[in-house]
């Protein structure tokens, strides 16, 4: 399970380390990084070790003295005796990289633990915690194991447990080895440096090993070139927490993919762990630059403070416009419907009330007699009201043109007061009934008699 790494030299940076007694030692070439930090006891002053963290789990890693006693409290507990694991197992004794206490089964929560060396010296390498949320420790150093399943292994690699030298132990006491040439592992992480570290024995024979990010060009690192100064197996010559390789990326996600290619006589590959800066941040063009084998430094551009507020404020500023564009398009739409709509309201108000002014008028279509219709020979000529006569048409009273009808052929009219009474084509006179004309008595002009 990967971890959060803190160096010894960071604790005394960041004032996690309280007392005058605390001094920093920087040729620990089998300490992590190269660096221990000690603490002697004896003043009046009792010196502390402080941390906060959000895990489940904490270990203090260091090298184990004779003598040496320790007290500790957790969120404020009374203090109680630390057990050594040096206690029990007297070989550790002077050995790099053995946890000297750990507590486990935290709860997953924010905890503060104080750490009092009251005997003894304490040799400080490092300590690590397993969170509880690893995506929000952005800028925290992460370690991982060489048996951790997020690790891939190909080819021929032998693990060992329980893993020591005459020097001192491997991470949590394991490594992964190989002497078959073409063996590789790969991890994939989030971060913006990464690190690989081993155990070097300065065996016969040469040893070397490519080390890729993501689909960058390999880059090769010798790490014995068979000029070494050899020594018999078993001897103290070990080197540990060396580093097989370091490089510095563009913030986000990558893969790192080792693989060995050269093992010659007696030599062996042992891998240890990997250590990355962790980031949040996603790369735009993944870049490296490294020193293999060795320390590194090196530049990669970072977005400063106020470009990314820029970019924030732009990008806000640029959803509000068009959020204002689109309602301005909605409410303009909207209107064009709602003045096509009253138009056409208008138009059948306007139709309606001139359909109310016809009926009050009593408007009819004209009518046309039957001898008139088309095919009579005449053509159709609708009847015209006259001054005061009318024509009935099935009960309709459609009143006479002024105008004299022009008569058929052969036929004349006269101009008479009086209408010449309509004839047959036989020459014989028409009925009412034939006509369908009711004939009106015009109105007498002799005045009534005067009662007596």
């Amino acid at each position: 399970m990967a971890a959060i790494i803190v160096d010894d030299a960071k604790l005394l940076a960041g004032s996690n380390l309280a007392g005058a007694q605390w001094e920093s030692q920087t040729n620990a070439t089998n300490s992590f990084n190269g660096t221990i930090s000690v603490c002697r006891t004896g003043a009046a002053a009792t010196p502390s070790l402080s941390y906060s963290f959000a895990g489940t789990g904490f270990s203090l890693v260091g090298r184990p003295t004779e003598g040496l006693a320790l007290t500790y409290s957790i969120d404020g507990s009374s203090a109680s005796p630390v057990t050594l694991d040096s206690d029990t197992d007297l070989d550790v004794i002077g050995q790099e990289g053995v946890v000297l206490w750990s507590i486990d089964d935290l709860s997953p929560a924010q905890h503060s633990i104080q750490i009092f060396p009251v005997a003894g010296e304490l040799f400080l390498d490092y300590i690590t915690y397993v969170p509880y949320n690893l995506s929000a420790h952005a800028g925290e150093d992460i370690v991982v194991d060489d048996q951790d399943s997020s690790i891939a292994y190909t080819g021929t690699w032998r693990p060992s447990l329980g893993s020591a030298t005459p020097v001192g132990d491997p991470y949590n006491e394991t490594w992964s080895q190989t002497r078959t040439v073409g063996s590789s592992f790969k991890t994939d992480f989030t971060g913006s440096t990464v690190s690989v570290y081993g155990a070097l024995r300065p065996m016969s024979g040469r040893l070397a090993a490519t080390y890729a990010i993501d689909n960058g060009t390999p880059q090769s690192v010798v790490h014995y070139d068979g000029s070494q100064t050899t020594t018999p197996e078993g001897s103290v010559s070990w080197g540990m927490n060396r580093v097989f390789y370091k490089g510095d990326l563009t913030p986000g996600p990558h893969t790192i993919t080792v693989t060995v290619t050269e093992v010659t006589e007696t030599q062996e590959y042992f891998f240890d762990y990997i250590t990355y800066k962790a980031s949040e941040q996603a790369p735009a063009v993944p870049t490296e630059t490294s020193t293999p084998g060795a320390e590194s430094g090196s530049t990669s551009r970072k977005m400063s403070k106020g470009a990314k507020a820029g970019a924030i404020v732009g990008s806000i500023l640029g959803f509000l416009l068009l959020v204002l564009l689109l309602l301005w398009f909605l409410k303009r739409r909207r209107d064009r419907r709602n003045d096509s709509d009253a138009e056409k309201g208008a138009a059948a108000e306007a139709k309606e009330d001139d359909d109310k002014e016809d009926k009050a008028s009593g408007s009819l279509p004209p009518w046309t007699p039957p001898h008139l219709e088309v095919g009579s020979g005449t053509p159709a000529k609708p009847a015209t009201p006259s001054d005061g006569q009318s024509l009935v048409k099935e009960g309709s009273i459609v009143e006479k043109s002024a105008t004299p009808r022009p008569a058929s052929t052969g036929e004349a009219l006269e101009d008479t007061a009086q209408a010449k009474p309509a004839t047959a084509s036989d020459g014989e006179p028409l009925s009412k009934e034939d006509t369908g004309v009711d004939e009106q008595k015009p109105e007498s002009t002799t005045p009534a008699p005067a009662s007596t």
